[in-house]
């Protein structure tokens, strides 16, 4: 059976920052374990927009006077990059005069995948919040600055679910089409916030099923009516490992995200689900290393 460390450094450990010390951190740790939903999500929230109006002030001031439009297009270069300028300054789409306007309608992922939740609820397709969402709600807190979704959506729901987003968001039906018959993804962006979610269709395969039937209800609001669906903390730690594995085992993103999800769900988690489909997963080797580097042992 795998348990959590005692207080001295477990061998193997590692921090989630170099900087930090492992006394530190484990206040931290605690302080995260402790935080209620609400909390958290309020500051994924706080660290995101904080990003973005640092963007904003370094966009000041590298173009100094200039119109709002121009600082709206510079922005979503440099978020969402050059291909969809055009489409999302559409002055059609948009009334902004003056930086405290665009200030104003900056949103988060968290945001996103409340309101988009409520549609994908309304529509009767299941879905579940993954990515840096999950894992921030469920391990270390940073900030989110676009949204993952997984979404059984079949084929006779798409002209529904384009038709229900078109206006308030970009959305093409032909990549959603191309998305769904591949089981691949496509993506939909608000258009007055430019906040940018990304589809991915629910595959055949065993592990998705079973992703979705465990998925978990979060409340990310005092007065409860603000929920969503997310992974639980062992799919997300898996999902994660796939992603690392997939990327060359490269992004310390996410393998910092998969830590702080073990450290903080330590004594909460189902370690022989994480066992039995780590190596299902054939991701036996790296689960043991984050095991190790999260201070759980045998």
């Amino acid at each position: 059976m795998l348990q959590a460390s005692p207080s001295k450094i477990p061998v193997g450990y590692t921090t989630q920052a170099s900087d930090t010390s492992f006394e530190i951190e484990r206040i931290l740790v605690e302080r995260w374990q402790q935080m209620l939903p609400h909390e958290k999500a309020k500051l994924i929230r706080k660290s995101t927009l904080g990003c973005w109006k640092l963007c904003l002030i370094g966009i000041l001031h590298d173009l100094p006077g200039a119109t709002t439009q121009a600082i709206r297009r510079e922005f979503i270069r440099r978020k969402l990059g050059d291909n969809l300028i055009d489409v999302l300054c559409n002055q059609d789409n948009w009334d902004l005069t003056g930086v405290e306007a665009i200030e104003a309608i900056m949103e988060d992922a968290i945001w996103l995948a409340v309101k988009l939740g409520r549609i994908l609820e309304e529509l009767g397709i299941p879905y579940l919040v993954g990515g840096s969402v999950a894992s921030s709600l469920l391990g270390e807190p940073r900030a989110t600055l676009d949204l993952d979704l997984v979404v059984d959506v079949q084929a006779s729901q798409i002209e529904s679910l384009v038709d229900t987003l078109t206006g308030e968001f970009y959305i093409s039906i032909d990549a959603v089409r191309d998305a769904v018959e591949r089981k691949a993804s496509f993506n939909a962006i608000h258009l007055e916030t430019t906040e940018k979610a990304d589809f991915f269709i629910l595959g055949n395969d065993e592990f998705s099923r079973e992703k979705l039937r465990r998925r978990q209800l979060y409340t990310l609001s005092v007065e409860g009516d603000s929920s969503i669906y997310i992974y639980s903390a062992e799919d997300i730690i898996l999902q994660k490992l796939r992603w690392y594995r997939m990327g060359m085992g490269v992004s310390d993103r996410q393998w910092r995200d998969l830590l702080g999800v073990l450290k903080v769900q330590a004594l909460r988690l189902d370690f022989e689900y994480l066992q039995h489909w780590g190596s299902y997963l054939e991701l036996g080797d790296l689960l043991e290393r984050a095991l190790l580097q999260a201070g759980l042992e045998r």
